[in-house]
């Protein structure tokens, strides 16, 4: 099995664990997918005729007793919701502006000059949080490069390390080597893996992204790599 270990992200750089576990064919021949139906099992319900009609349900005492929780946690998934990187709303004005919006007063501006400046709002926020991003992954390339046994392919852009040396043939370009991988942040924060689709897939070296492809270009089966990558 062959595990390869990148980094590369929108968020600063990446970590990925990558285990190619057969070796690639030698020749690649095209498989047709087919998109199959899903059935879903629904549970029966009940006859009208033979629902339980001799009590009638209050519905008032129910939503008297959870409308406040109901409210609160309402407000708790907007709250959550408005802390986006790089933009920092002010609370108390949301707050008014909910119970002015409730109460059926105007807003302070129109749907259009709202548009704009949150347009520009968001775009700002982008470029910034691209901006810590990317300076955090020159960052960890630059202090990761200096580590014993790391192999620097492309100055800034890939690294590698051999973890466990392979044995056989290794991948080469254009094929489809099998592998298992697990993807991190420079946090270590993982945000996916072959275990999340059932085990080792398959990956098309020339239908992925070109630096996670070079990546393990030259891998031999068994081997296990470290690669590293910015966003």
């Amino acid at each position: 099995m062959t595990k390869v270990l990148l980094t590369l992200s929108s968020f600063a750089a990446l970590l990925f664990s990558v285990a190619c576990s057969q070796q690639p064919p030698k020749k690649e021949t095209p498989q047709d997918t087919e998109n199959k139906p899903i059935a879903l099992e629904m549970p029966a319900s009940k006859d009208s005729a033979q629902e339980d009609t001799s009590k009638p349900q209050d519905t008032s005492k129910l939503q008297q007793a959870d409308i406040s929780r109901l409210s609160q946690a309402f407000g708790n998934f907007l709250g959550r919701n408005l802390k986006a990187p790089g933009v920092n709303f002010d609370l108390e004005n949301i707050i008014n502006g909910i119970r002015e919006g409730y109460a059926g007063k105007p807003s302070p501006m129109s749907d259009k000059e709202y548009d704009e400046l949150m347009g520009k709002l968001q775009e700002q926020a982008f470029k910034q949080v691209s901006e810590d991003n990317l300076k955090a992954a020159d960052e960890f390339l630059a202090k990761n490069a200096k580590e014993p046994n790391v192999v620097v392919v492309i100055p800034g852009k890939l690294q590698y390390e051999i973890l466990t040396p392979g044995q056989g043939d290794a991948v080469e370009e254009h094929s489809t080597p099998q592998i298992k991988y697990t993807g991190k942040f420079i946090d270590g924060t993982v945000f996916g893996s072959s275990e999340e689709a059932g085990g080792a897939i398959s990956v098309p070296l020339d239908q992925t992204i070109p630096g996670f492809s070079k990546g393990i270009v030259g891998m031999k089966e068994g081997e296990k790599t470290q690669t590293v990558r910015p966003p």
